[in-house]
This record gives structure tokens, sequence and C-alpha cells, in this order.
């Protein structure tokens, strides 16, 4: 079925699978990319979990109920564990595409095109019809008829690579850059964003007690969630999120009166609100269409709203429908549903057709499809479509059979032992590297380069020479370290982002310009090269377009720097190449020999060459022993190099995380049969009810980034990644003295507890004894898991929201980080009684072992 977001996996698995001609997705492959979340916040990757979830077959219906069971971090929104998700697997997959298009617009039709691709196909198929209908919509954006043919997509599906091919030979290739990323947009706003309506309109909240006051802001309403910004995101100008209401299937909806203030009189007003969470007023300015314009908000927010009834998007639901009726019949009645669709796709844009004024009064007009109306789809399987499982992730299309055929014999043990594409590829390009770099030191030095050209017959100038290096020696230190050739290789050997004559005749360009031989310009000499191509031109443009290129100003630009002005739309300078000495490029370029010659030795170069050097090269650390007065050996080195690190600059983090280890897991207390029960007022707490066996006594261990984050959290240190904080938060010193514990959490504050909220902590203890930091996580609906943790000094911990944790037991001084503008689900300890006919509940306090 078309709309799972999760088809990026199979996606990701097949771009690195060793044998693409493999009719199933296997274990290994999918545990290869999901070693690759566990990194990630929204995730609660654990191998043993895994291993236990698969075993022979790999159906994406398992796959699904193991992302939103197991996967899935508790606390996280799952729109937030897709994202990551779909960003990692674009990663792994970007580099195995072939196209024109720029990395941001790809990475969009990608995603377009997996919400188009039958679930659980491998490779991952979009069946024939769809690739016409899509191929279609893009044609008719940019203006065009699509030049089709029975034979332009295979009988059973086409790939992705394949849909880019027959999209780039037709269109892309000839099409502005600027018109193809307009399309793009347009159809990943409909299809993927899901946006359902927008607008400028006045709004007012609440949360526990006072309204705040009416602000004008951009909504933005999207599955699940009713978005406001600042303003509208036009162009290159991004808007700043300032909330959101979350729609469920419990949201309310309610029409209200005209609002009639001393400051405004507002039409057209309605509230969405979720109880004992949030209130939302919203209105508008105008007069006339305000009513109008309420009654087209409530009519999409109640799709949304019943769509979450039903375990899925507006999109998707409509997808399924046209899927289901299509099984059942393939005369027209599909096309109530394509004017559905239709009309879902409208409402996304339809206000900013000349009826959405901006803060200043002005209009926004964007590029908008002309007759972009969906077609019918082709069907995906011959199962009925049915309501998804309570256990699927809430965003899921309707299941089908599988079509994992578990039946097919496995591929080899060696060849599921192989490692992956990114992996081989790597080992070969780093075997190319040391090829060149003869005297093994890490870096390629001019002579050596030089040397190497000359090795593979090519007679070329010492200027063109200079000039190759130059490009490949990116920070211009006189050396080439291996992330700048492999960044080199990449992106002119194997990218095939522009014609190879283009290229050639932008170096022959680059080489009439420099009269000096260095492989750089100078200001003079790009000004005189450019005065000789065009007489009329500006010194003044000149100076911005090399200011532009000479982005570290260091008064000079490579030919890196002078390809990617040209080859960017709108470079600022006419470009000094016409069209006919393009056309007049021979293939006996040198340049382009080098580069022919450079990818031959790659594809020629075995894996082994750089395993068999890493062993000579390391012989003397693998062979170690030590021998004690005994004559028994007391150390001894291992059996093979963990790494080959060649010089250059690194992360810290790079270099020192050994994915090879398995993930350590934080001594806990493991307590079943727990029972959460919130409060439902503001202020007062709920209770956590523990099973009568319980003895109160939780483990401790020592606070490290491996243990923290088995609770999704992490020490804030200066490699901790962004993060991004939705409240204001302040940051004070808190001093907890010893009676803390004793005097106010157990008597005035009426017991221990645990707690957990929307904003984020840093906590960094200041004194060495300062306690124990307590952090919990439940597994399941009654499975409580809870570490106390010891935190060494003026190490800061960084705990996201949705954390449950405690600071009852600190002592001393703590700096901390918190918010006041979201309610904290505290709940006190209790346990029930031992006694079978004793329905009283206790208070406890955690004690340490």
């Amino acid at each position: 079925m078309p709309g799972e977001r999760l088809v990026c996996v199979w996606q990701a698995a097949h771009a690195n699978d060793p044998n693409p001609r493999n009719k199933t997705i296997t274990k290994d492959a999918l545990k290869k990319v999901n070693v690759r979340f566990a990194g990630f916040q929204s995730t609660h990757y654990m191998e043993n979990k895994f291993d236990s979830t698969f075993k022979d077959g790999v159906t994406f219906e398992l796959y699904k109920t193991y992302v939103h069971k197991s996967l899935l971090e508790k606390g996280v929104p799952e729109h937030v564990l897709h994202d990551d998700i779909e960003k990692a697997c674009w990663d792994l997959s970007k580099s195995s595409y072939k196209c024109s298009l720029p990395g941001s617009d790809l990475f969009r039709l990608w995603q377009v095109a997996n919400r188009l691709t039958q679930e659980g196909t491998y490779p991952p198929i979009i069946c024939t019809d769809e690739c016409q209908w899509l191929s279609e919509k893009i044609a008719s954006h940019l203006g065009k008829h699509w030049k089709t043919n029975d034979h332009t997509y295979k009988a059973d599906g086409a790939t992705f690579q394949d849909l880019l091919d027959s999209l780039d030979d037709v269109y892309f290739h000839e099409t502005s850059p600027d018109l193809v990323h307009a399309c793009i947009k347009d159809l990943h706003k409909w299809l993927v964003e899901e946006v359902m309506k927008t607008g400028w309109m006045y709004k007012r909240t609440r949360k526990q007690a006072n309204w705040t006051n009416w602000t004008k802001r951009w909504f933005v309403l999207k599955p699940g969630r009713l978005e406001y910004y600042d303003k509208p995101a036009v162009g290159n100008s991004t808007s700043r999120l300032k909330g959101e209401v979350v729609i469920s299937q419990n949201t309310k909806l309610e029409s209200l009166p005209d609002y009639s203030g001393l400051v405004r009189k507002l039409s057209g007003r309605f509230k969405v609100s979720n109880a004992h969470e949030i209130e939302c007023e919203i209105a508008d300015a105008a007069t006339g269409a305000s009513n109008k314009e309420r009654r087209a908000w409530l009519s999409c927010l109640e799709e949304v709203i019943e769509t979450c009834k039903e375990g899925m998007t507006p999109v998707q639901k409509l997808l399924n429908e046209r899927h289901r009726r299509r099984e059942i019949s393939r005369d027209d009645s599909t096309s109530k549903i394509d004017n559905a669709l239709s009309a879902t796709y409208e409402r996304s844009v339809e206000d900013q057709n000349g009826n959405s004024p901006t803060e200043d009064g002005k209009y926004i007009v964007p590029v908008k499809a002309p007759n972009f109306q969906p077609v019918p789809m082709s069907s995906h399987s011959n199962g009925q479509a049915k309501k998804p499982d309570p256990v699927k992730i809430s965003n899921s299309s309707a299941e089908v059979p599988p079509v994992i055929n578990v039946d097919q014999p496995s591929i080899d043990t060696e060849e599921n032992n192989d490692s992956n594409m990114i992996k081989v590829a790597e080992e070969k390009l780093k075997a190319v590297f040391m090829k060149i770099d003869t005297s093994g030191n890490g870096w390629i030095d001019p002579e050596e380069f030089s040397a190497f050209i000359h090795s593979l017959g090519l007679k070329m100038t010492e200027k063109e020479i200079n000039l190759v290096f130059n490009t490949v020696d990116k920070d211009s230190n006189g050396k080439i370290n291996f992330e700048e050739f492999e960044e080199y290789f990449s992106r002119y050997i194997m990218d095939e982002n522009c014609s190879s004559a283009c290229v050639a005749a932008l170096r022959g360009a680059f080489l009439e310009a420099d009269r000096n031989g260095t492989g750089t310009l100078n200001f003079h000499e790009f000004a005189e090269y450019v005065w000789e191509k065009k007489r009329s031109i500006r010194v003044s443009k000149i100076l911005k377009a090399f200011k532009k290129m000479d982005g570290q100003q260091k008064g000079e630009i490579t030919f890196t720097d002078f390809r990617d002005l040209y080859l960017r739309p709108g470079g600022g300078v006419e470009a000094p190449i016409p069209e006919e000495e393009i056309e007049l490029v021979q293939e006996s370029d040198s340049l382009d020999v080098f580069e022919r010659q450079l990818k031959q030795t790659y594809d020629d170069t075995d894996v082994d060459t750089l395993s068999h050097y890493i062993r000579d090269r390391w012989d003397k650390f693998t062979s170690f022993r030590r021998l004690g007065a005994s004559g028994e050996v007391v150390m001894k080195g291992g059996s093979g190099m963990v790494a080959d690190i060649v010089p250059g600059d690194y992360n810290l983090m790079d270099i020192a995380c050994f994915s090879d280890l398995p993930p350590l897991v934080p001594k806990c207390t493991v307590i079943k049969g727990v029972k959460w029960v919130s409060s439902t007022i503001p202020g007062i707490s709920g209770k956590i009810v523990f099973p009568s066996d319980f003895n109160k006594e939780i483990v401790t261990d020592l606070a490290t980034n491996e243990h923290l984050r088995y609770y999704g959290c992490s020490f804030a240190d200066s490699q901790q990644v962004k993060i991004s904080l939705m409240y204001r938060h302040g940051i004070q010193d808190f001093t907890y003295e010893n009676k803390y514990l004793e005097d106010y959490v157990t008597v005035s504050n009426g017991g221990a507890g645990i707690e957990r909220h929307d904003f984020s902590h840093l906590d960094c203890p200041l004194v060495e004894d300062s306690g124990v930091f307590i952090m919990a996580k439940l597994v399941g609906d009654d499975e409580l898991h809870v570490t106390g943790f010891r935190v060494p000094v003026r190490h800061t911990l960084y705990i996201p929201g949705g954390c449950i944790h405690s600071n009852d037991y600190l002592k001393g001084t703590w700096r901390t980080m918190l918010s006041d503008e979201t309610d904290i689900d505290h709940v006190h300890l209790v346990k029930k009684s031992a006694k079978a006919l004793d329905e009283n509940l206790t208070g406890f306090k955690f004690q340490f072992v």
C-alpha cells in the first residue's frame, strides 16, 4: 500500500546490499540499517531485542510492529522517530543514486517516491501506473507533455533509480533548475508534508487558568498537529515555530461567536481543545469571508480528527480507499476519490493564491502546478484493506498480505557476513589512496601525485597537474589527506551532476585564465579573463562574483570554486563558456582521461589489497607478546587491527566510538506489575503503584554516556549534538541540605516520587558528595526499569522532555536548567499491602544497593 514512511528502511538496505539480485530482504541487511538508529534520542535500539524479534523471515508488517513496540523511545512522538529514520536512511542511500538534481530536491523526490512504493517489495518497487502518474504530474507542472511509450517502465514497476533515469533523460537535464525545484517542492508539500490548510489567523491559548493575549500567527494544519509560526517560510527565508496544538481522536472543536474587546474585534472564531491540557481560540480579523474561513478550518480539522481515529493520515486514507475500490472494480468509481485527493492538495495552497495577506498587507502568490489532480494508481496487493491493528504505528497504511517470499532460499552465510557496500567502497578507495601515497605517511604530496599520473601513462602538462592537485587539496595546505581525496572522488569521479563536456570546457577556461600555472586564480587573472570574454561587464559585478567564489577570503580561487559558481543557478556573472565551445570539447581531453583512468583504477582495485597492507603494516602490534618472569605470556596483541587511522583532522567521536562493541546497559532494577496513575488536577500529584512484594531497593551505577543512553539521556559535553528547546528555560543553582529528603520530600510534600514533563533538564553537580539521581523508563504498560546514578562532579546531565526521573535524593549544590511553561506529571511512590484483603496503599522511598 502507498503512504508508508518505513519504506525508506527497505530503500537503504537495498542501496547497501552486496547482492542486489536477491529478491527478499535479509535479517543481516535490515540489521545493518537499524544499527544506524542507535544514536538517536527518539530510538531505543537493543541488539538482543532485534535478534529475538527477527528470525528466518523478515516481513514488512513485523518490522512495523517492531518499530512501534521496541524501537520507539517512550515519550517520543512517532513523527519525530520517523523523521530521524528517514534522514538516516537517506544518508545511507543517497550516494547510490545518479541524477542531475541537487541533493535537497533529490531527497524530496525520494520521499515522494517512498509514499508511492509498494511496501515490502525488495528491491522497493513503484508500480507502473504510479510511475506514469507521477511522471505526468511532473510534466504538467513543467508545462510539457509526458513523452511516454509502453516500454518507458517495466511491466512489474520501477525502482527509484529507474524513475530518476526516465525523468532525467526526458526533462530534468533540459529544464530550468528553478522550475524543477518548484515542481518537486509542490509535490513534496502535498504528498509528504501533507499540508492541509494554511493562513494568517489570530490566536490565544489557555493551559491552566488564564488566557494569553491575542497574537497574529501563521497557521499550518498537518496530520496530528496544528502548528503556528511567526511568519510563513517564503523563498530562502525561514519561519520560527511558536507552538502547536496536538490533534488526536479526543480533540474537541467548537464554533464561537465573534469576539469584541477593547483592542480588537475578531470574527470567525472557533476553539480547539484537548481536555486538561490546552485550549486554543482562533479567529480572523478580516470581515466578510471570516465565517467561510471558519467553516473551512473546522472541516479540515474534522477530517484530521476522523482519520486519526482510524490510525492513519488523510492522504493515506484516500490512497487506501482508492486502492480498495480499484481492487473491487476498475470502473469510474475511483473518480470521486481522485477528486477528494485533489481537494486535499488544493486546500494546501488555496490560502496562498491572493487570499492570504502577510504582515505588511501584501499577498503571497506561489508557483502552483496546473492540473495537479491525481489519477488512479495501480493495485498493490490482492488483499482487502482493513483497519490497522491497535499495536501498529499510528500513521501506517492499511495492512496487506506481505510481499516477502519467506520460502525463498537465503543467500550464503559467507555473503551474509560480507561488509555492506559502503564499507567495501571505502576500503577500495583507501587502497587506491595507498597506491598514490607511496611513502605511507597518510598524505599525498605534489611529487607523489605527479608520479601517479605519469604511471597511468597520461601526458599531462605541469599546469594541468597543478590544476587537478589544487582541486583535490581543498584546504590548500600543499598535501592531500584521505578525506579530501574521498570528497574529490565522490564529487568528480562518481557524481554525474553535469555533463563531462561542460566540466571539461570549464577546465579549459580555468587553464586559460591561470596565466602563471599555479592552479589558482587571483583577482587580476580572473578579471582579465572575464573582460576578454565580455567587454561590457562592470567591474563591480566581477568583484562580487570573485568574492562569492573566494569564501575563505584567501585572495585566490581554486577550480572547485570556479566550477561551483558557474554550475550554480544565478551565478552572478555570465558563464564564460559559449555553447559552441562545449560542443567542440573532444573526448580526448587530458583531464577527462585522468578521471576515467582514476575510476578504472578504483574498479580494478581488489578490496583485499587494503586488508593485506594493514596486516603487514601493523604486524608488530598484532603479533605483540610480553612474557613474565615465569615465561608465560602476560600480555598480547589482538588477532587483528580494529581500525587503521591515517593522518588527518577528526572528530574525537569518529575515532573513539567503536561500533563493533555491543552497547553497554547500566545496572537497573526491573519491577513488574507497576501502574502509573497521573493526576487530572493541576498542581496535585498522582501515584505510581508498586506490587506488594517490591522490597523498595534499587541498584546504583556510575553515570556514563553509554549508561545514560539506555534512558535516552547523555552528558552535555563539547561533542553533544544540537538540541531544540520548545520552551523558555532558566538556569539556576539549587542547594539540597541534608534534611531535604526527610523534612521536605517525605513530610511536607506528601512523600517521595518520580516525574516526567515536556521541558528538558540540565543537571550538573558542583560538589563531590551530590547524592543519587534517579532515572527510569516504562517498558510496556506495567514494567518499570530504574537506576540510581552517581554523577561525577561538574559533569552535566542532559535529560530530554518525557524522561522519567527524580531529584528527591540529591545532596549539595546542583546547577539546573528548567522551565515553568508546561505541567509536570509527578507521581508519589506507593505500594500495595502484603495482606490480600487490605487494599490500602502506603508511601515509601527508594533504598539504594
